[in-house]
């Protein structure tokens, strides 16, 4: 089955992705607290 490789790269993308929005989120917050 090619497809579980590809598909769990895919989901790990995913994750990566949000996590990274998330750190975004907290650093915007940090930034605004420090003005």
């Amino acid at each position: 089955m090619p497809d579980a490789g590809r598909n769990s790269t895919f989901v790990r993308q995913k994750k990566i992705d949000r996590e990274i929005s998330a750190l975004k989120k907290n650093l915007e917050m940090l930034g605004s607290l420090e003005m």
